[in-house]
């Protein structure tokens, strides 16, 4: 039916904030169904993945919310920050 339709978007996480581009898609009630059935068996973690990345240094995975940018700009773990150029006085307490 028109109006059904679901519109989602996606703006990429970028160093430059000139070169994000939204991302629209138009998703279908049949695409939504789809959509469910691929991700209603994930892990929280699997379903989250946007919200971490890779940690500069160790590789793992870090929470944006608890990651600090290294001096390449790029998010790490307070422990790796410290362990690789010592820690001020406000990453002591990682």
């Amino acid at each position: 039916e028109p109006g059904d339709d679901w519109i989602l978007s996606y703006t990429p996480e970028r160093r430059d904030p000139d070169d994000r581009e939204m991302v629209l898609v138009r998703l279908t009630p049949r695409a939504l169904e789809e959509l469910y059935i691929e991700t209603k068996d994930l892990s929280p973690d699997a379903r989250q993945a946007g919200h971490s990345a890779e940690c500069d240094f160790c590789g793992e995975q870090v929470p944006l919310e608890k990651a600090v940018p290294n001096k390449r700009e790029e998010p790490v773990h307070k422990r790796c920050y410290v362990d690789a150029y010592g820690g001020p006085v406000w990453l002591e307490d990682y």
